[in-house]
């Protein structure tokens, strides 16, 4: 495709998959995270665009395009959209992984803080199953509470993934996997993509860095798709915000820790430590 690009334009208009396909908007070249960085490390396109809005939520102002901007209701809280962004990737995936209702869903990392947000969005598609793989039993044992009749817990510290799954599905395997992988659990999503039944659904999240130690046969037999998922169209934003508005989204359960800001160090250590196993710590103004 030929780059029009000029500085201060909006790339959207030349970005020819997301004219055709608004859902694709993430993937377009110059995309970028507000307060963190572009995505763009072969131009200087990138980082142009994003350079206005280089400042994020810990900056005392910050300025956004005006389109990215969507209305809260009044009876959505300050907590429940501080966690929006998450809630609307783990939406993404679902819809990525393509889930019908009767599925059986594994979710990896689904202990974590952007995990346990899909593993909420999963629940909104009516699955028969959601397999809920983590490190944290005492995770595992609140995220279990939130659907007790639906939810299967492994852990993944003390179990055999590929087998618990197995048993769990009398040996069919499931017809989903959202991984949430962390660096350095790479093994595991082997594990999840292979206790996939034939022709399942596999939607990468996660950060794992470790190379997939799988065959190509393995690819070949089963007939699995396999896809990744970077953030979400504000589109997905916009459904969440709704279905919340409407009381069809249950947030209960997600935060673990509050803290005002005048405590910021103290929250930043809770999460860089770990103490108290946190999930979610959220910063209140």
């Amino acid at each position: 495709m030929k780059n029009n690009l000029k500085e201060g334009t909006n790339c959207d208009r030349y970005h020819e998959s997301s004219k055709i396909n608004p859902n694709r908007s993430t993937y377009c070249p110059y995309f970028g995270v507000m307060g963190m960085r572009s995505m763009d490390f072969a131009t200087d396109y990138g980082p142009k665009i994003w350079g206005p809005y280089a400042d994020g939520g810990f900056a005392e102002y910050l300025k956004a395009p005006a389109k990215n901007l969507i209305p809260l209701p009044e009876n959505i809280s300050f907590e429940t959209a501080a966690r929006v962004l998450e809630m609307g990737i783990g939406y993404r995936a679902c819809l990525k992984a393509q889930i019908m209702p009767g599925d059986t869903v594994i979710v990896d990392a689904a202990t974590g803080n952007s995990g346990s947000c899909a593993l909420k969005a999963a629940l909104l598609f009516n699955p028969a199953k959601v397999i809920a793989v983590g490190r944290s039993q005492k995770k595992l044992e609140m995220v279990k509470s939130w659907a007790p009749d639906i939810i299967e817990t492994i852990s993944s510290a003390k179990q055999n993934v590929y087998e618990q799954i197995m048993e769990i599905t009398k040996r069919r395997g499931a017809d989903r996997l959202i991984d949430y992988s962390p660096p350095g659990s790479g093994r595991i999503f082997e594990d999840c993509i292979r206790a996939l039944r034939t022709c399942g659904h596999a939607v990468i999240v996660g950060t794992a860095r470790e190379p997939l130690q799988l065959m190509f046969r393995h690819f070949m037999n089963t007939g699995i798709t396999v896809t990744g998922c970077r953030s979400c169209p504000r589109s997905d934003l916009a459904e969440m915000i709704k279905l919340t508005s409407e009381g069809k989204l249950d947030w209960s359960g997600l935060i673990t820790h509050r803290f005002p800001i005048s405590r910021a160090n103290e929250m930043f250590e809770t999460l860089d430590k770990r103490i108290g196993d946190p999930m979610w710590v959220l910063g209140i103004p």
